[in-house]
């Protein structure tokens, strides 16, 4: 984990709704993360803000807090996030089928490099004021963000590079994914597609116990498709296949 540079922090925070910013300055254990960010700094535009927290309770709450705040906003609810629907205004999503309070960890369970990345708002003593602060009637703190390790080398080659995250994770949904990076402009190696691959694999059949296992020799049938026939985005070469490149 990489300490995500100010300017970015900046550019992000201060494009924000200014709703979800006050949000964000009054409960600390709410996290941004994910597509925004990676929209943004690629200067692409966000389809939704992607916020994470501690618990059920308290993403619920603050969902409810920014919905009464909405005129003519809804809450979408399903078993993976409560989604706030406002006519003319991007989506917020408050993701609830997992709960983050560190921001390592948090960094740690998305399947894709460019999603790893994440901004949030830490209280200071009064008086402690940084270069990214805001200071309110009864708040002084600081922005600060943090990044996964090839987070920045992989947005800038458009690259997905798939982490093989530890959490209980649907490979189903990082193949919905790969199909809309990949329409977007986005690129992806063979190995990182057989791992993806591997995954499915291995919760469709429990025996399958050695993912490893499986997404070599996924990585050997891939290199045997002929070039011309394989989806677009989808790069055979060599060298990016040895990992940590």
């Amino acid at each position: 984990m990489q300490i995500m540079p100010l300017s970015d922090v900046r550019y992000i925070v201060t494009r924000l709704p200014e709703d979800v910013r006050i949000l964000l300055e009054s409960e600390w254990s709410i996290m941004l993360s994910g597509g925004y960010i990676r929209s943004s700094i690629a200067g692409e535009k966000p389809n939704d803000i992607d916020l994470f927290g501690p618990s059920y309770e308290v993403l619920k709450a603050n969902a409810s807090l920014l919905g009464s705040s909405r005129v003519g906003s809804r809450l979408h609810v399903t078993q993976n996030a409560l989604t706030l629907l406002t006519s003319n205004r991007i989506p917020v999503q408050f993701i609830t089928r997992w709960e983050y309070t560190d921001p390592a960890e948090l960094l740690a369970s998305f399947d894709f490099t460019i999603a790893q990345a994440l901004i949030r708002f830490v209280p200071t003593p009064m008086g402690q004021i940084g270069p990214m602060s805001h200071v309110g009637q009864q708040v002084t703190g600081n922005w600060e963000g943090f990044v996964g390790d090839r987070f920045y080398r992989d947005l800038a080659a458009k690259r997905l590079y798939y982490t093989s995250p530890v959490r209980d994770e649907a490979a189903g949904g990082s193949m919905l994914r790969i199909v809309k990076f990949l329409k977007a402009g986005y690129n992806i190696q063979i190995r990182s597609l057989a791992a993806v691959m591997a995954r499915a694999i291995r919760n469709i059949d429990a025996s399958c116990q050695d993912e490893a296992t499986v997404r070599t020799v996924l990585t050997g049938v891939l290199r045997e498709v002929d070039p011309l026939t394989v989806i677009d985005g989808l790069d055979m070469i060599e060298e990016h296949d040895i990992e940590g490149e």
